[in-house]
């Protein structure tokens, strides 16, 4: 915003500290310009903000005196100063996935990712066609799923309800804080053979003369 009204021509070119350039206009005389900006793919940010500005097209008041400093405003006038505006466009990545503990009928899988955020597991049967991420996210119909927070500390989810001697695979993703989503990562696993209970002498009798 501008402290006084400015003619419509008034344009500013804004370089944001993404890297990305956004070009300020109106449509009439007024002490606002506005721009769009288009997060690119590989942009990234702690706190968006104005890194420098040029006047593309004069700036110039009702009396005819035209705008020359192109000095970027203090901190409380930026946009950082304004709101915190994180640019995250990185996707988590996991790490060490695997599968411990394995019994009949649970085990234990294993990951850790550089970002904290939500994590989801499906366990299917080895035979079954692997899930889409979306289908992992959405928790479909499994033999085994879940979904909780994460930290970067490495983490261990249970997975219940297995038959033993049955191979199985466990499909897992990450969601970071800003929506971005890790690549599937797997691992395959069998359960145990289920071991026969021993026999229990339950009663005794003495049927001797």
């Amino acid at each position: 915003n501008f402290n006084e009204s400015v003619g419509a021509s008034a344009q500013l070119t804004v370089t944001l500290d993404t890297g990305a350039i956004v070009v300020l206009t109106h449509a009439s005389a007024g002490n606002t310009l506005s721009g769009t900006y288009t997060v690119g793919s590989s942009d990234s940010s702690s706190d968006l903000t104005v890194s420098s500005y040029s006047i593309s097209s004069p700036v110039e008041d009702t009396a005819g005196n035209l705008m020359t400093s192109t000095a970027v405003p203090v901190v409380a006038s930026k946009i950082a100063g304004a709101k915190a505006l994180v640019i995250d466009t990185t996707s988590p990545l996991l790490s060490s996935v695997s599968t411990s503990a394995v019994t009949g009928n649970s085990a234990n899988l294993n990951f850790t990712s550089n970002e904290s955020g939500t994590y989801y597991y499906l366990v299917y049967a080895a035979s079954d066609t692997a899930p889409s991420a979306a289908t992992i996210v959405a928790q479909g119909a499994a033999v085994s799923k879940g979904t909780l927070t994460h930290t970067t500390v490495a983490k261990t989810v249970a997975a219940s309800g297995l038959s033993a001697s049955t191979q199985y695979v466990a499909y897992l993703v990450v969601k970071d804080s800003a929506g971005n989503f890790s690549t599937v990562s797997n691992t395959s696993f069998t359960t145990t053979i289920a071991v026969p209970n021993a026999p229990v002498l339950q009663a005794a009798s003495d049927s001797g003369s």
